[in-house]
């Protein structure tokens, strides 16, 4: 050991032969039935803006307020899984459950269609994009990503019109990125869609999707995380 120090948050740096350590107290909470959740089969989480902890829980959503006690909120939801969670810009909690779009807002939820009046299919990714579209990955057959404006389906890309993607992010500038199915990237903006090809293992997919202010993307594969370089 050469040197040590305790920063402002009491984590202890230690300078080595070897490099540099850290050493640190990090508490890790656990929450599950026994704590006051509806199941123990957490499939997606959202951290919103007010600090609350969204949780999709099996049919349910289960809410983690500031006190650390768990409640659901979802009772009047209909289904088996909760796959997915969005916050937009104003506030309101977008939820995928089985294969249905729900928005909740003022303590009410109201079902998002397609323009013929059916579900939208099984969520996967949703995002919000520059414009305020809300952005929908959906589970085929077939695979299609929904364009949303003023809770309404405006358009409509299935696949093969649109790759296999299973999460999706918006791009800081304009457009959205999607994580394919096959581990590359893809960029839609302005009607036009780029694929972004990249070395990795075969059978690897995208997992989850982070467009950072710079430009880069943050990924995770099968298998391990990756960060894509800025476009």
């Amino acid at each position: 050991m050469l040197e040590f120090h305790e920063d402002r948050e009491g984590n202890l740096w230690v300078a080595t032969a070897k490099g540099l350590d850290c050493f640190r107290d990090l508490r890790v909470s656990s929450f599950s039935t026994h704590e006051g959740l509806s199941a123990d089969a957490v499939d997606s989480v959202l951290a919103s803006r007010d600090g609350t902890i969204w949780i999709g829980n099996a049919s349910k959503l289960d809410v983690l307020g500031p006190g650390g006690m768990p409640s659901q909120a979802g009772n009047a939801l209909q289904g088996h899984q909760v796959t997915s969670i969005l916050e937009d810009r104003i506030g309101r909690l977008w939820a995928g459950i089985d294969n249905t779009l729900t928005i909740y807002q003022g303590r009410r939820f109201r079902q998002i269609k397609r323009q013929d009046g059916s579900p939208v299919g099984v969520v996967t990714g949703m995002t919000e994009d520059s414009e305020n579209n809300i952005w929908v990955e959906t589970m085929g057959p077939p695979w299609t990503l929904l364009r949303i404006q003023d809770q309404k389906v405006r358009e409509t890309f299935p696949a093969p019109q649109m790759p296999l993607a299973r999460k999706i992010a918006a791009d800081p500038q304009s457009g959205i990125w999607l994580g394919l199915l096959n581990g590359d990237l893809a960029r839609y903006r302005s009607g036009k869609t780029e694929i972004f090809p990249y070395t990795h293992h075969p059978g690897s997919r995208v997992n989850e999707l982070i467009a950072a202010s710079d430009g880069s993307i943050l990924g995770t594969l099968t298998g391990g995380a990756t960060t894509f370089p800025a476009m």
